[in-house]
């Protein structure tokens, strides 16, 4: 069976689809040839059949890079109901979990390993890959390997210390949204060898972009939705605001729901289901919505603020229309909106003497002494931790963000909280103190026949379970381990809530922090002119949005005829792009360039010519051996 046909009856036996998306079947005849790939696909293009269908055709295990904690369990899951074997390195992990995950890939039938970067610095995860039958190593949200990415994170870096191992294993890196600059660095950092590049274009025919200035969002909000019937999507920071949005909208019969990353995961996971199911029409949320979703239907998406730059906007705007049919993005911006930019990104940019402050405070805080803590995994209430050593909250929380992108912790929103118990008396002391407590004794004898190592260091317990075990309420539990250590009899740390951390590197002292002061002053550059990027694009009134969007993604822009300044040019759909007229003519014959040039006289030849690139790479379009261009019969 030839490379072709194989690919397509696994895309067929296992993801139920008789043909690829534009670009797929390309780039994944690249990898089953065993050659290196960079791979740009635009939001909702289908990276991950990308890098599966080859994985699935080819003995061996896929290892798939992923910096998202909740996208790998996501793809886990969608793996698993799939009927595909696939596994999931994630933080909190415990050792025996890790160890028989391994042993499962080396030994077993695990077709897919999904891990983040950090994971791969273990010499645990090194030792065990080098007896695996890797097939392909994927590594997805590429763009985090160059310094130059919106999202740069240093661990990307060492990726490619793997390729030592791996001989002939084809490597393959994939990113919704990379510049030029982003690319070339891909191809040096992780060693690529002579990658293909496959780049479909950013422009999105269906989608129209647009922004609004105006001092009365929520009617704007209430127009926009009127104006495009079905599913939406309305962007803001503020977590307060996604539940007092969503509450306004309800009360004017309009179903909506919140999202954040304060809800539980319980919480977040059915609010996503409803949503994706119909049941509510408008997602209220913050940016921790939406990765990893593909819902083909949403005509609307709204930010109610100004994004980071022009690459978290693409990707978030890229979320409607991904069936094809007419969509819309739009900004709904206040008159401040972009002196508020500017101020969240200068208080994003962190200081190095201020983030070592934070590093010492974080260690002392959590009681980690110096050559210790690697591994340790627990919760942070930032906003205390904050408050404890009068440090600004929003510069403790982009501190921490560097201290991530340097690999020194990993923050997790999947945290699941768990207090921590040493009982410190000695086991004859505490044998008489049970004697004279007995109301005691139940709980010390549970904890100490399931937590092994209780009188040797602090242990992280369950008291919902230990409540279960000895017929006691949670709360009973709670209130007997604060009065036993007012006794002194044990260590108690309840469990926190809030962000999820893991101390990924033993303490070290904070002059030896590998940040590279010459490296930070360029990453704060990079910011600043990503804002510029956003500050431009927004407040730009007479170039086409979309034009604007490919010109900085390194496209030459043709103008979409659908956005805001398109049409207050009074360029109506239909006469700024051509794809309609184009469609129109090849529908009754066949045309060379030139002919279809002359033909559509009332558009630019720069904007048919791109518009039938785009038709070309869609499959819509054909064009044979002498040049004549025809529509596809279906």
């Amino acid at each position: 069976m030839n490379n072709s046909s194989n690919i397509h009856n696994t895309l067929k036996e296992h993801f139920g689809y008789d043909k690829f998306r534009p670009g797929q079947e390309e780039i994944i005849s690249e990898v089953m040839q065993g050659n290196d790939v960079i791979a740009l696909l635009p939001t909702g293009g289908g990276k991950s059949i990308c890098y599966q269908v080859p994985a699935l055709a080819k003995n061996g295990v896929c290892i798939v890079v992923s910096p998202l904690i909740a996208l790998m369990k996501d793809q886990v899951q969608h793996l698993k109901r799939r009927g595909i074997s696939a596994e999931a390195l994630v933080s909190g992990m415990p050792h025996a979990s890790l160890d028989r995950v391994l042993d499962n890939v080396v030994y077993g039938d695990i077709k897919f390993l999904y891990l983040s970067p950090e994971r791969l610095k273990s010499e645990l995860v090194r030792e065990r890959m080098k007896k695996m039958n890797v097939n392909l190593v994927a590594i997805d949200e590429a763009h985090c390997v160059s310094q130059w990415g919106y999202d740069f994170r240093p661990p990307y870096l060492e990726i490619a210390e793997i390729r030592e191992w791996l001989p002939g294993v084809p490597f393959m890196a994939l990113t919704a949204s990379a510049t030029p600059k982003v690319i070339l660095d891909l191809e040096e950092k992780l060693q690529l060898d002579k990658p293909k590049v496959h780049q479909k274009s950013f422009y999105r025919p269906n989608l129209s972009l647009n922004v609004v200035w105006t001092s009365h969002q929520e009617q704007e909000i209430l127009n926009q939705l009127s104006a495009h019937p079905g599913t939406a999507i309305v962007y803001i920071r503020s977590r307060k605001q996604t539940t007092q949005i969503a509450t306004r909208l309800s009360a004017m019969g309009i179903s909506a729901i919140s999202y954040h990353a304060g809800l539980t995961r319980e919480e977040r996971d059915s609010r996503q289901a409803m949503w994706m199911a119909g049941d509510v029409r408008v997602m209220v949320a913050t940016n921790a919505f939406g990765m990893g979703i593909d819902k083909p239907d949403v005509r609307l998406v709204i930010h109610l603020e100004l994004p980071d730059s022009p690459e978290a906007y693409y990707q978030e705007a890229g979320r409607g229309g991904r069936d094809g049919e007419p969509a819309t993005a739009t900004m709904i911006l206040l008159p401040n909106a972009s002196e508020r930019l500017g101020e969240r990104t200068r208080s994003m940019i962190p200081d190095l003497e201020f983030t070592k402050r934070v590093y010492t405070a974080l260690a002392n805080h959590l009681q980690i002494p110096i050559g210790s803590g690697e591994g340790v995994f627990t919760g942070l209430d930032i906003q205390e931790f904050a408050q404890k050593y009068d440090m600004d909250v929003r510069q403790v929380f982009s501190s921490l963000l560097l201290l991530e992108r340097y690999g020194m912790i990993r923050l997790s929103e999947g945290f699941k909280p768990r207090s921590i118990v040493h009982i410190t008396m000695n086991s004859r002391a505490l044998y008489e103190f049970e004697v004279q407590n007995p109301r005691f004794e139940p709980l010390l004898k549970q904890m100490l026949r399931w937590y092994g190592g209780i009188l040797t260091g602090p242990t992280a317990v369950v008291e919902r379970d230990l409540a279960a075990a000895i017929q006691l309420p949670g709360s009973s539990v709670s209130k007997q381990l604060k009065a036993l250590e007012a006794m002194n009899v044990l260590e108690y740390r309840p469990a926190v809530g809030g962000q999820g951390l893991e101390w990924t590197m033993p303490r070290m002292e904070s002059k030896y922090l590998p940040i590279n002061r010459k490296e930070l002053l360029k990453l704060q550059e990079e910011s600043i002119r990503r804002m510029n990027a956003m500050i431009y694009f927004a407040e730009h009134r007479t170039e086409c949005r979309f034009a604007l969007m490919l010109h900085y993604f390194g496209e030459d822009g043709l103008e979409c005829g659908k956005c805001d300044t398109c049409t207050q040019r009074g360029k109506v759909a239909t006469s700024g792009n051509p794809i309609t007229a184009i469609k129109t003519a090849l529908r009754s014959r066949s045309y060379t360039l030139s002919e279809l040039e002359s033909e559509l006289s009332s558009y630019k030849a720069q904007d048919i010519r791109k518009v039938l690139a785009l038709l070309l790479d869609e499959k819509i379009v054909l064009r044979d051996e002498i040049g004549r261009y025809s529509i596809r019969s279906r």
